[in-house]
């Protein structure tokens, strides 16, 4: 028996909106899980032929690749691209951005294949506020360490298995943006130090 793959429609039932400083990795997990699938499902419904996972996409779309995305997402041409890492890191360096390699004051994802080596940074507090969680831009940068709002550290890798935050390994079936692992233990925890 073949296996069978889930494959959207060109597009996506529910339009999921970019929020403000949202990253484009962020977006496209919610918009997956938000429309009922995986985000791996959904971006190879959108680039059949594009390991999206296997780079770092905040960094930004490629030109060629945006059609197919604006097409299936119903978001406009500017709002991927104010999105994007790319806009903020040109400012932040004195030389032309490599298209691979260590962008200036840019945290890597150290991405092999779909796996990092390091999760994407983040305060549990705010993804614990947010009405729908959503990962920021800045959160990306390397000065950024800490949440100025909730007073606490960033973190990228969950306190009890110690596994980097990889939104776009979450799965449809759990239907939580943030439910990855030990994350609601860790925002409880979190929450209960921030009242200190």
């Amino acid at each position: 028996m073949a296996s069978e793959r889930l494959v959207l429609d060109a597009n996506w039932p529910i339009y999921v909106a970019l929020q403000e400083d949202e990253s484009l990795s962020s977006w496209l997990s919610r918009a997956a899980l938000e429309n009922g699938c995986d985000p791996l499902v959904l971006t190879g419904s959108v680039w059949p032929k594009w390991r999206v996972w296997t780079t770092d996409i905040d960094r930004g779309i490629p030109t060629p690749k945006q059609g197919a995305l604006i097409l299936a997402s119903g978001l406009d041409v500017n709002s991927i691209q104010q999105s994007a890492l790319s806009l903020d890191a040109i400012l932040l360096s004195s030389h032309p951005l490599p298209l691979h390699g260590v962008w200036p004051w840019v945290l890597g994802l150290g991405a092999r294949n779909r796996s990092y080596k390091g999760g994407v940074q983040f305060c549990p507090c705010c993804l614990a506020d947010d009405l729908k969680p959503f990962f920021r831009r800045h959160w990306r940068f390397s000065w950024v360490t800490g949440c100025l709002l909730h007073r606490v550290r960033l973190i990228d890798r969950c306190f009890q298995c110690h596994l980097p935050i990889e939104p776009h390994r979450l799965e449809a079936l759990i239907q939580k943006f943030f439910a990855f692992a030990h994350l609601a233990a860790l925002i409880f925890v979190t929450q209960l130090l921030s009242r200190r």
